[in-house]
């Protein structure tokens, strides 16, 4: 299991293809997860790769993705976004995140909010 965080800015910590060389990493039976917007993030890699740009992870073969408590939405609310209005996570809060994450002029019907959605590339078996 390798773990990898995500930052503002890249940065090595070290001899990494050294130390895959030592744990003999199977690169043709990989798992990707991820979790909150870790799972988002891990989503778009899968629809990315099923769209046709498997070549680019070469010799890397992913099997299959585990996504954790994903942060999709859309237009038209889910049941549980229409949760108590005194919630954390309110729909106006809610809103404002979208809006800081989507391209302007966006709505949450951008297949990065509505990964599902008709404007979304499809993923499906290989």
């Amino acid at each position: 299991m390798v773990s990898a965080d995500y930052r503002l800015q890249a940065q090595a910590l070290g001899d990494c293809d050294g130390w895959l060389d030592t744990c003999k990493v199977d690169f043709n039976r990989m798992f990707v997860l991820g979790d909150s917007s870790g799972a988002n993030i891990t989503h778009h890699l899968a629809v990315k790769l099923r769209a046709g740009s498997a070549a680019l992870m070469a010799p890397v073969r992913v099997r299959g993705y585990v996504l954790l408590a994903l942060f999709f939405g859309g237009v038209v609310r889910t049941r549980s976004e229409k949760g108590p209005s005194e919630a954390v996570l309110s729909l106006e809060i809610l809103d404002r995140f979208w809006r800081l994450s989507l391209p302007a002029d966006e709505t949450r019907d951008h297949p990065i909010a509505k990964s599902f959605g008709l404007m979304s590339l499809r993923l499906g078996a290989q």
